[in-house]
């Protein structure tokens, strides 16, 4: 595009409250790269892939807004969305999704409870990678795998509350030993007592990285498994001006980090390979068909479903952070359409 006609062009312009710029344009373009896959899959898979191809195609080329002049801030009110597990922009509005759940409901546990009542572990679970045709099979081994850790009664007398996220890479380094394998792994928030971190003895119910990577050995019943990953979330990015608990002690910040969507469109949508991104969308569609990649337990469930949150993969994709709405916000809509020339979101 010449500097004459990006002057006539009225192209989106969409920060959020830090002045990052959303990647509207970026995830679109993906997702039509992503469509083009489909579409690819279907000349010889049938019309299954075909219509998954026209609903990606279709999805996000209308936005709505609401504008807050003063701050110059816009608010998603309108979209049209395929729902499509791997569309990239669907995806990303997921991922924005859960990081909105989670706020409400620590917020909510840490305004109730106080700061003091509770402390906070990531736990992350792995396994040796697998390749395409099994992969299907380990994730559903994955999750059986973890009922039983948490039905452990050692696990079960330490957690309060839990949040857990599946991902699954793809290893494209044609230079690694794992290439073309898959790797699933579950990223897990524990809640525990405050006190579970100053008695760290086994008689009091601390259960030791050692005695973790046990544990998920045996739930797992694998004992090739050579790492767990488990450590205290540590407060990032204080606020003490904030008269919300969760971010006046910075644990914002911390517990975000786990708003992680299941599978990232780098990892599938490899222009260089095409072959190689139509067999890991054949894979991965197939392999996370009507799966639960989110969950909710213990008090972090119970919560969640006193706020009425809807289910964040299969839910709605629009009014992520409605509750959050600054005064101002105008009645009137701004309207940025997908203009397939220009590759970009214009603005009428």
């Amino acid at each position: 595009m010449n500097s004459k006609e990006s002057q006539v062009l009225n192209i989106l312009v969409d920060r959020n409250s830090q002045g990052k710029e959303r990647p509207w344009r970026k995830k679109k373009v993906s997702n039509l790269l992503t469509s083009k896959l489909y579409k690819s899959i279907s000349a010889y898979e049938g019309d299954y892939w075909s219509k998954k191809a026209d609903r990606l195609s279709k999805c996000s080329t209308f936005l709505a807004f609401s504008v807050q002049q003063e701050q110059n801030q816009l608010k998603l009110k309108s979209m049209n969305s395929c729902c499509v597990r791997l569309c990239p922009m669907c995806a990303w509005r997921r991922t924005l999704k859960i990081g909105s759940h989670a706020k409400k409901i620590f917020s909510y546990l840490l305004n109730q409870y106080g700061t003091d009542k509770y402390s906070f572990l990531s736990l992350t679970l792995t396994a040796p990678n697998c390749t395409a045709d099994k992969l299907s099979e380990s994730i559903t081994h994955f999750m059986q795998s973890f009922d039983r850790l948490f039905k452990r009664t050692e696990v079960k007398r330490i957690v309060r509350g839990w949040y857990r996220g599946l991902e699954v890479t793809h290893n494209h380094s044609i230079n690694s030993k794992s290439y073309d394998t898959y790797h699933p792994h579950f990223h897990i928030l524990l809640v525990v007592d405050s006190g579970y971190l100053l008695n760290r003895t086994a008689e009091r119910g601390y259960i030791s990285h050692e005695r973790w990577l046990d544990l998920w050995r045996e739930a797992y019943r694998d004992n090739s498994i050579t790492q767990v990953c488990i450590k205290t979330i540590k407060p990032k990015r204080k606020d003490v001006s904030s008269p919300d608990a969760l971010s006046s002690t910075g644990l914002f910040s911390a517990i975000c980090e786990f708003a992680k969507y299941t599978v990232k469109d780098k990892d599938y949508v490899l222009p260089y390979d095409w072959d190689l991104s139509k067999d890991i969308v054949k894979t991965l569609d197939d392999a996370l068909a009507n799966r639960r990649l989110v969950a909710w337990g213990g008090v972090l469930k119970d919560i969640h479903k006193m706020l009425n949150l809807d289910d964040e993969v299969n839910g709605d994709l629009v009014h992520i952070d409605d509750d959050n709405l600054e005064s101002g916000y105008s009645d009137d809509l701004l309207f940025a359409f997908w203009h397939t020339g220009y590759q970009q979101y214009i603005v009428k």
